[in-house]
């Protein structure tokens, strides 16, 4: 209806009704609209009734903030232009991890800086055990860029998460059985209201898209040049040579790092520093674990030493190599990949 309002051949009644109705209902008639926004209803800023919180949620946020956008698109309250903006970018921020699961409603957007974007969708193409299936333990995971369901307070099974959780927790990184699908299925329709309110605040300056070079094996590879994360950050060093180490490692977290290997056998060398007994790293490739490395107790998270892996193949040519975070509490500086030795 506003878009026939705003045509030239609009009846002028007609035209005047709808767009004094919808101002109306968007500036004080509607509690949920902008008063929400005003009134600081939703402490994350993206504010939906609590039974919002079902199947296909993330589409109703995408569409509240055009909503809120589409006051300033018709000009029908150009006092409030900056409010009816700001309160559409609360649900951009949403989408973007200010929730209370500090969930990037994406998936696999490890390598344009989310550090905890969705890992899985429901859609057979992504299923369990295809390549596309799941970031960090599939061969590729899905494409970047997919919206998921988002949180449904009235999922139907028992899985804790998504079951037995607040409206805005009632999330989980899952696919296959269990009735994914009423959490994390993918629609062009969620698709479409995720873009149409991103589209209101891109601009060229945030186009460019950054690359993931393949690092030559043998060789050093720094801790920061992953590709694609999960959870962990960066940080200052204070080790020798100086740069940056990843750090806050949690039982799970991940880094993925794209390399191009000469065929050989390998083993690591590994800068590692931690104050904590019983950490360990996992090297892998896909699904197959190449080698497990325990971190001794350093002494400090910047009391640095280095401990070597044991012996694994890789074939030649491009892949990815992750290093999972099997026990947490440790930071790395740089991993030195060398040829060598025989496989154990």
């Amino acid at each position: 209806m506003l878009y026939y309002a705003a045509l030239p051949g609009a009846t002028p009644a007609v035209k005047t009704t709808i767009f004094n109705s919808y101002a109306g209902s968007m500036e004080t008639g509607n509690s949920e609209n902008l008063p929400s926004y005003s009134n600081k209803t939703d402490a994350y800023m993206a504010f939906l009734t609590d039974n919002a919180y079902s199947w296909g949620v993330n589409q109703s946020k995408g569409d509240m903030a055009s909503m809120f956008l589409d006051m300033n698109y018709y000009n029908l309250n150009a006092a409030n232009a900056t409010n009816y903006k700001n309160a559409a970018a609360g649900y951009v921020h949403y989408f973007h991890g200010v929730n209370p699961i500090s969930k990037t409603y994406l998936t696999n957007m490890g390598q344009y800086g989310a550090e905890n974007s969705a890992t899985t969708i429901y859609h057979l193409w992504f299923d369990d055990g295809t390549p596309w299936d799941e970031v960090g333990v599939s061969t590729y995971g899905p494409a970047p860029g997919f919206i998921p369901g988002g949180p449904n307070k009235f999922y139907t099974q028992t899985i804790t998460p998504p079951a037995g959780q607040p409206e805005q927790k009632s999330y989980a990184d899952f696919n296959g059985a269990n009735n994914a699908y009423e959490v994390t299925e993918n629609g062009i329709y969620y698709q479409a209201g995720y873009v149409r309110m991103l589209a209101n605040f891109v601009s060229a300056s945030c186009r460019a898209i950054p690359t993931c070079a393949f690092q030559p094996l043998p060789g050093i590879i720094q801790g920061e040049s992953y590709c694609t994360i999960n959870g962990v950050q960066t940080e200052t060093t204070t080790d020798t040579g100086g740069g940056l180490n990843v750090g806050w490692t949690d039982t799970g977290d991940w880094m993925n790092y794209s390399i191009n290997a000469s065929a050989g056998t390998y083993t690591v060398d590994l800068r590692v520093a931690s104050p904590n007994t019983g950490s360990q790293i996992q090297i892998k490739s896909g699904s197959t674990v190449l080698a497990k490395v325990t971190i001794p107790n350093t002494g400090g998270f910047q009391n640095w030493q280095t401990v070597t892996s044991g012996s694994f193949s890789l074939p030649a040519g491009n892949q990815t190599l992750q290093v999972l975070v099997s026990a947490g509490g440790w930071n790395l500086n740089w991993l030195d990949f060398k040829l060598g030795g025989n496989v154990v």
